[in-house]
């Protein structure tokens, strides 16, 4: 596929119509040194989260070797 600035394809690949999200859990165990020396029989978890991080998303074109780089940053 060829793309060529100001083409619709292009415009849609620089564009998209959708969003990109990250969702991160996060899980803390709250009973470590009583599990750790006999105490407690099982560790609990606490879930924290999720943290959602919408990602940015930088275009680089490079004209002398023709080619078109996308990153995504969260």
């Amino acid at each position: 596929m060829e793309m060529r600035d100001g083409s619709y394809v292009m415009h849609m690949w620089e564009n998209p119509t959708y969003q990109l999200f990250s969702e991160v859990w996060i899980f803390n165990y709250t009973n470590v040194p009583e599990y750790l020396d006999g105490t407690a029989k099982k560790l609990r978890v606490e879930e924290v989260g999720p943290f959602i991080f919408q990602r940015e998303i930088c275009i680089s074109i490079n004209h002398n070797l023709s080619t078109v780089t996308k990153t995504y940053y969260v």
